[in-house]
């Protein structure tokens, strides 16, 4: 990976709210966050999956382990940092032009809007207009809360034996 890769994977991060394919010339992808909005040359996967292996391991690993353990075959939650509790939903397949790869750590609420368009409003009280129906993000954040449960689970157990493995080698 390439510095510049890491410099622009590091864009997403904690205060990411959402990325999605860029509309602007010149750009791939388009970050919004807690601070604003961002653009990067770099295609939104390429960003998730550099993020992943940041992480330590591949955007396709994990995709694999929640497509099995959760019978999950279509847009499928990405659990981008678990240490850090960041999953990340698709709106629709990931390769679609209309995906928006939403950070489930800051929905606040979701509206409909039209039949086929749905609302999502941030923690941050910033807002985005989604292509797709209410159904569709309401089945998805459902789905991403119960890996986000798992995944805090996980991370409990994991502390909790070595905080007493630690704890008894002394």
């Amino acid at each position: 990976m390439l510095m510049d890769q890491v410099n622009e994977s590091s864009k997403i991060n904690e205060s990411t709210l959402a990325i999605r394919e860029a509309r602007v010339l010149g750009f791939q992808t388009e970050i919004i966050s807690m601070q604003g909005t961002e653009f990067s040359v770099v295609p939104p996967l390429k960003l998730l999956d550099d993020r992943c292996i940041q992480a330590g391991f591949t955007m396709q690993g994990n995709i694999k382990a929640t497509r099995i353990r959760h019978r999950i075959h279509n847009k499928v939650p990405l659990v981008v940092d678990p240490f850090r509790n960041m999953i990340a939903m698709p709106t629709h397949s990931p390769k679609h032009i209309d995906n928006v790869w939403i950070f489930s750590e800051h929905i606040l609420a979701t509206h409909p809007h039209t039949k086929t368009q749905s609302i999502v409003e941030f923690t941050n009280n910033q807002s985005l207009i989604l292509n797709c129906s209410i159904h569709t993000l309401d089945k998805q954040y459902n789905r991403t809360c119960r890996l986000s449960a798992e995944s805090m689970y996980r991370n409990k157990q994991y502390y909790m034996m070595n905080y007493h493995f630690n704890r008894d080698k002394k």
